[in-house]
């Protein structure tokens, strides 16, 4: 698993955390995310989430 950051692939070390979120659940448009801290090479540490409605990924 690897995530690119400006433009350039990183190895993922570890996943340190996951849980799921949801904001807005009653709006029209809610947020329904999954979001990860997760560990890269050089003990770089990064928190990224996947929009469960969408499909996109997006960095904190």
């Amino acid at each position: 698993m690897a995530v690119t950051l400006y433009g350039v692939s990183v190895p993922v070390e570890s996943i340190e955390e996951r849980w799921e979120d949801e904001e807005d659940w009653w709006k029209d448009n809610p947020l329904v995310r999954v979001t990860y801290h997760v560990t890269l090479g050089g003990d770089r540490r990064l928190t990224i989430f996947k929009n469960m409605l969408t499909g996109g990924w997006y960095r904190l």
